[in-house]
Parts: structure tokens; C-alpha cells; sequence
């Protein structure tokens, strides 16, 4: 990229191809990974194998609101990896990683670091609650086993209560079109963009050493 920027003359030619080399590297790093297919129907959870989805998080805290573009990534167990991007570069901004009831959690932006119970965690970023693998499953679309109370209009989810955790799904389809997560002031909005099965699994995160420990987020 460097070769092809300074062979350019004009400045403005020189912007475009910057651009456009931008814009190819963005559509080689969201590409559909091969043997991924887009989610048509429901599948018993038994029958869960995976899934990706491309989603629009909307934040809100009392008169707070923040809003990213993120990849919701689940696997058949339950673990699940959030990553949130920066708005321009389309690098990962926040990585968030959940399984077997352990969280961590990176700031890529400030490069800190949190890791431990997902109780403790639910206390400073309170949406995800203390059993996250029960919402990844909520969050697609599909009721899990220890959900206190499920609602249903005919075979989809309308809304579903976990511990303190209020699912609601606007409107009840499948797959999730808005998916609206509600706990004391925190709300979450949750815009599927796109659905695919993915069976791939899921690799775990590790803190970088040079992150700095232990940061608590702050919704």
C-alpha cells in the first residue's frame, strides 16, 4: 500500500486509492467465512451448533446512550465472544469473551484488561448478568433451559425473564429483528443485521501483556 500511495501524483488520486485499498481490506476482514449459511428457520437448541451475527448495540444508562457496530459470535455450549469495532477503521474498539460462567474482558481502544466471575462483572456492566451463556442463547432467539420465564407468540419468543435480566423481542420473529434486554436503568438494544450458523469454534481470549489489569467497564 505504501508503493501504490507513493506513485500517485495527485493528491486527490492519492486519497481515493487509499480509500478504496480501506475499503477492500474492510470487505476481506467481514467476509463470510466459507460454509456459513444464512438462518432461515428455528432449530431445537439441542440441535444448536453455532451461530455468528452482525448486530447494532445501542447502550442506554439513565440519559446515556453509546451505540457500535459489533459481531456477536456463539457457540454450542454457550460460550460467546462480542467484539465491538471503532467506527472508522473497523478495528475491535472492546472484546468481550464468556464461557463456563468466567468473563473476560478487553478495552483495545485504552488497552486494560478485567477478568473473573461473571457475577462480579455484572455489577459495573450490568446487561450481561451472571449466567451469560443463558442470554447468548436469549440474545438469538432461542429460549435455554434455566431462563426463569419464557413467553411465547406461537413458536418464537416474545419475551423471557432471566433472574433480574427483562428479554423482550420487537417484533417476536425468528431470527431476532430487535432483541431489547432491560435491567434496573440499563438498557440494551440489539439490531441483528445478519444470521449465519457457525459451527467454528470459539478461541478464548488471552490478556496481551501489555494491557493493563484490572479494569472494570463502565456502562
Amino acid at each position: 500500500m505504501i508503493q501504490i500511495l507513493s506513485e500517485a501524483k495527485d493528491p486527490r488520486h492519492k486519497f481515493a486509492v487509499a480509500v478504496s485499498l480501506a475499503l477492500a481490506l474492510i470487505a476481506c476482514r467481514t467476509a463470510r467465512p466459507v460454509g456459513e449459511q444464512p438462518i432461515t428457520t428455528l432449530a431445537p437448541p439441542a440441535h444448536f451448533t453455532g451461530q455468528r451475527s452482525v448486530v447494532r448495540i445501542r447502550m442506554m444508562n439513565g440519559t446515556q446512550t453509546q451505540s457500535v457496530r459489533a459481531q456477536l459470535q456463539v457457540g454450542a455450549d454457550g460460550d460467546m465472544l462480542i467484539t465491538a469495532y471503532a467506527p472508522v477503521i473497523n478495528t475491535s474498539a472492546v472484546r468481550l469473551y464468556a464461557a463456563n460462567g468466567q468473563i473476560v474482558f478487553l478495552n483495545d481502544i485504552d488497552k486494560t484488561a478485567w477478568q473473573g466471575k461473571a457475577g462480579d462483572f455484572t455489577g459495573s456492566f450490568g446487561f450481561i448478568g451472571s449466567n451469560p451463556a443463558a442470554l447468548a442463547f436469549l440474545i438469538l432467539g432461542i429460549p435455554p433451559k434455566d431462563a426463569t420465564s419464557v413467553e411465547f407468540a406461537g413458536q418464537v419468543l416474545q419475551a423471557a425473564r432471566l433472574q433480574d435480566l427483562v428479554v423482550a423481542y420487537d417484533p417476536p420473529v425468528y431470527p431476532p429483528r430487535k432483541v431489547v434486554v432491560v435491567r434496573g436503568v440499563q438498557r440494551v438494544e440489539i439490531d441483528h443485521l445478519e444470521d449465519y450458523a457457525s459451527p467454528a469454534p470459539i478461541a478464548p481470549l488471552t490478556v496481551p501483556g501489555d494491557y493493563r489489569c484490572c479494569v472494570l467497564p463502565q456502562l
